[in-house]
């Protein structure tokens, strides 16, 4: 009303459009802030979207990591728990059945030993390892004709091998002590040489058991 009532009509007309390019400009711009503002929304809720995905990717590859981790630890604690056929120890029955294979008489020795089989074998073991010692002072008594010397330490191999159940050794042991005291010093020097190889094939083969 106030345009009709100050400027002539030809002006009306021209601020008419300009009014309506303004509204067109205006709405115009509104529609493409809304655009805009959609879009930024849509990118927004991509970024959005393409984080979860990576986190739940990278979520998914630790714990493929963490798995393939426990295989390792398991494979290497079986590789660990598991020995080697030649490190495997024998149980004690497996050896007692072994000691028995070398003409032992492990059943009266076992008697001595309260039936304890473990003790046995740890007695199988000393008898092994002071062997040589022993039958190195042995023969060097018998080269000085020591018979005194050599009747006390023939005593104590004929009852250690009494201990572990070897009868033979101990029947040949006993012979020279009872020898030795008789300060029979031939017979000494034809059987020492056979007691002393006995024993110490016996002591190598109770090595392995």
């Amino acid at each position: 009303k106030l345009l009709f009532k100050y400027l002539p009509k030809e002006k009306i007309g021209e601020a008419d459009e300009e009014v309506i390019a303004d509204e067109e400009v205006i709405e115009f711009s509104a529609e493409n802030n809304s655009d805009d503002v959609q879009e930024n929304k849509k990118t927004s809720g991509d970024i959005s979207e393409n984080r979860k995905t990576s986190d739940d990717e990278v979520i998914e590859f630790n714990v493929e990591n963490t798995g393939d981790m426990d295989s390792n630890s398991s494979e290497t604690n079986a590789v660990t728990s598991s020995p080697s056929g030649t490190d495997k120890k024998l149980s004690v029955a497996e050896r007692i059945k072994k000691a028995s294979s070398l003409n032992l008489d492990v059943k009266q020795a076992l008697t001595f030993c309260g039936e304890d089989e473990t003790f046995y074998l740890e007695l199988l073991n000393d008898y092994s390892e002071s062997s040589e010692e022993k039958l190195n002072n042995l023969t060097g008594f018998l080269k000085e004709e020591n018979m005194k010397d050599y009747r006390i330490l023939v005593h104590s191999l004929k009852s250690s091998s009494k201990t572990i159940g070897a009868m033979k050794l101990f029947e040949q042991a006993r012979a020279l002590e009872e020898a030795a005291a008789d300060d029979n010093i031939e017979f000494i020097k034809l059987n020492h040489i056979k007691l002393v190889k006995a024993i110490s094939e016996l002591s190598e083969k109770l090595k392995e058991v």
